[in-house]
């Protein structure tokens, strides 16, 4: 029955990890980090607009960096109410999923379920 609740909340983690916005949200860190060192970094650029770009630019890296930690929070907080829900009805689902099997067998049943959706979906 644990190895069923684990490959549930498997499927349910890949359904919201393919809605959410991370990947998205990732790349506009590194896009907003790339424009802040290459105005940091300029010559032609003066100290006075450099403090007014980087303030921008830091601004939208908490925005975005916010986002994320949202996204992150949502998905714990999903394998927090299955842990609990699992304690209800007598199903050490969190002593399951730190042993190495547990591990080994969401990582499989992600990576089988991701597939197979994509497969689906294409």
């Amino acid at each position: 029955m644990i190895w069923l609740a684990a490959a549930g909340l498997c499927c349910i983690l890949v359904e919201v990890f393919d809605r959410l916005p991370l990947l998205q949200t990732a790349r506009s860190i590194a896009t907003v980090a790339r424009k802040s060192i290459r105005v940091i970094s300029s010559n032609a650029i003066s100290d006075h607009w450099k403090e007014k770009a980087v303030t921008a630019y830091s601004l939208a890296m908490m925005k975005h960096t916010a986002m994320a930690l949202g996204m992150l929070i949502l998905f714990l907080g999903i394998v927090g109410i299955a842990i609990v829900a699992g304690r209800v009805v007598s199903l050490d689902l969190h002593a399951f999923l730190i042993t190495w099997q547990g591990v080994v067998y969401s990582v499989l049943v992600a990576a089988v379920y991701a597939k197979v959706r994509r497969f689906r979906h294409a």
